[in-house]
């Protein structure tokens, strides 16, 4: 009897130690014939990371024009007076009165009519108002900087000097072997003396803001 209780609980603890074995193959065996999903073929993305250097290139001045009002009148004036030298010299040559005749040492006759009245036959008057043209052209300049700037001062005090080395001469001329001055060709005078006056005075300082500029890098 007792026997037989005993065959029954080792039979009863063997099918309960198979059972978990049993599980564990039918575990094995659906994960075995599970399908497998297939592996993507998309190629990875290997593209280069950007390495266009950021733009480091400085600003570009934009040139700007600039004008030169004390220009702009001087060469004005200067033209007028130059032209009326020519009116001038054109009625004496006429034998017609000109109204510039005030005293033997201001007369525009002794000036004009005499052999230095021209510079290879041509009147002073004409040579005055091609002076004045390029002083009006000069008025305005395209400057980006400083030294643009000072490179434009510079050129229009060239043209000045030109201008007033001219006039030095004239004056020598009339006070000296002629003896007589021109009204009209005093007032040209003193258009290309204070042409030279704010053309000296730009380039001044024009040089003076080059000059204090940093040093670069």
């Amino acid at each position: 009897m007792l026997s037989g209780v005993a065959c029954r609980e080792i039979s009863m603890r063997e099918s309960t130690d198979l059972q978990p074995a049993k599980t564990e193959a039918r575990a094995d065996d659906a994960t075995a014939f599970a399908p497998v999903a297939p592996a993507s073929n998309a190629p990875a993305s290997n593209a280069p990371a950007s390495n266009a250097p950021a733009s480091n290139a400085p600003a570009s001045n934009a040139a700007t024009t600039r004008m030169s009002w004390p220009h702009l009148v001087l060469g004005a004036l200067g033209f007028a007076i130059s032209f009326g030298s020519l009116v001038v010299h054109n009625r004496l040559k006429a034998g017609q009165a000109t109204g510039c005749d005030f005293s033997e040492t201001i007369n525009c006759e002794s000036v004009l009519s005499s052999q230095y009245g021209t510079l290879f036959h041509v009147p002073w008057g004409v040579w005055g108002m091609a002076f004045f043209v390029v002083v009006l052209l000069g008025a305005s300049a395209k400057e980006a900087n400083v030294a643009d700037r000072a490179r434009t001062a510079a050129w229009r005090l060239a043209v000045a000097s030109g201008g007033i080395a001219t006039s030095i001469a004239l004056t020598y001329v009339s006070k000296v072997l002629i003896g007589a001055f021109c009204p009209i060709c005093i007032a040209t005078h003193a258009a290309t003396v204070s042409l030279f006056v704010v053309s000296l005075i730009a380039f001044l300082k024009a040089r003076k803001a080059r000059n204090n500029l940093p040093p670069a890098a």
